[in-house]
């Protein structure tokens, strides 16, 4: 669930695969009961900055996003100064949300976005 905060807060547990071993990554989570009901591609570009992680994700349909991640709502603030985002409007949205309601206004239904089928 969000933690109550100013900008989108979750804990995240995170994994290494390695290649040719992403069934394996897949085999355990189904393990843990999980069922995949939305699947899209992100491409991600990932930079340091001020011990925060600056990411550019261009996600099909929808755009580019900047988001910055790090250990808190003033560290976070103090690198969006940095990089000229705290004007910037921000959207406490995640992208599967953000893409069911693209794909609804443009009338699809199908539970996978790839950069192929733009």
């Amino acid at each position: 669930p969000k933690q109550q905060a100013r900008f989108k807060v979750r804990k995240e547990d995170e994994i290494e695969v390695y290649p040719g071993d992403i069934e394996s990554a897949f085999e355990l989570v189904k393990s843990l009961g999980f069922k995949k009901i939305f699947e899209y591609e992100k491409k991600r570009q990932l930079w340091e900055l001020d011990e925060c992680f600056v990411c550019l994700d261009t996600v099909p349909l929808i755009g580019t996003f900047v988001e910055v991640e790090g250990k808190g709502d003033q560290q976070i603030q103090k690198v969006m100064g940095k990089l000229s985002l705290s004007d910037q409007g921000h959207i406490n949205t995640g992208y599967p949300k953000l893409l069911k309601l693209k794909l609804k206004e443009l009338g699809e239904d199908k539970n996978l976005v790839s950069f192929d089928e733009q």
